[in-house]
C-alpha cells in the first residue's frame, strides 16, 4: 500500500529533471508570469562534474515537449519505506496476499485527467501494459517501493521497450507523446 500525508491539505511539492545537465533537482520557485510568457522554473542542484550548488532558472510549457527543465509533482503519497511519490517514479509493487502469488511488478506514476495513476510497465504482464489504476485504489495487501526514476534510471523500463517505443530523453514528438501516454 501507499501511505497518504496525515494532514487535511496536500502538501505541494515539486522536483526538476534538467534535460540538459541530467540532473534530478529541488524546485525553489515557479512562476506564471502571464499569457504571453511561458512559465519559469527556478531550481538548484549539485552540479556532478564541479560539485558547486548551482541555481538554475528554465522555461517551461513549450509545445515541442523539448522543455529544459521537466516538473514532477508529488503525489502525496509515500512508499512502504515513507519515501515520498512523484510522478515519473518506478515503483515496484507486491501483492502480499496469502493467496497471491507474491511475484513483483513494475509501474510508473503519472498525472492524468486529474489524478495520479500508475502505469503497468512489466513485461511479465502483458495483458496489463499500457493499463493504468488510480493511486488510491490499490488494496492494503499491494506493497510499493520507489526504484527509481523515468529519467535518472530509463533502463529499469528498458524490458518495455521495443524498436518503435523508447523512454530515451531525446526531444523528438513520438517520445513527447510517449511520456504523456506513460
Amino acid at each position: 500500500s501507499v501511505v497518504g500525508e496525515d494532514k487535511m491539505m496536500l502538501n505541494i511539492k515539486f522536483r526538476v529533471w534538467d534535460r540538459t545537465v541530467k540532473v534530478m533537482a529541488k524546485v525553489n520557485q515557479i512562476n506564471f508570469h502571464s499569457d504571453y510568457t511561458y512559465p519559469q522554473v527556478f531550481y538548484r542542484y549539485k552540479d556532478p562534474l564541479t560539485v558547486k550548488v548551482i541555481d538554475e532558472r528554465a522555461n517551461f510549457g513549450w509545445d515541442d515537449g523539448c522543455d529544459t527543465a521537466i516538473l514532477m509533482q508529488y503525489t502525496g503519497l509515500k512508499d512502504s519505506h515513507g519515501k515520498e511519490i512523484y510522478e515519473g517514479d518506478i515503483l515496484k509493487g507486491i501483492n502480499t496476499y496469502k493467496n497471491s502469488d507474491h511475484k513483483p511488478f513494475k509501474v510508473v506514476v503519472t498525472y492524468e485527467d486529474g489524478s495520479f495513476v500508475m502505469h503497468y510497465v512489466d513485461p511479465d504482464m502483458p495483458n496489463s501494459l499500457g493499463e493504468y489504476n488510480h493511486m488510491g485504489s490499490w488494496s492494503d495487501y499491494v506493497v510499493f517501493e520507489v526504484v527509481g526514476n523515468r529519467y535518472e534510471n530509463p533502463d529499469l523500463l528498458k524490458e518495455h521497450e521495443d524498436d518503435n517505443n523508447s523512454y530515451s530523453d531525446s526531444c523528438d514528438f513520438q517520445t513527447f507523446f510517449h511520456l504523456l501516454l506513460f
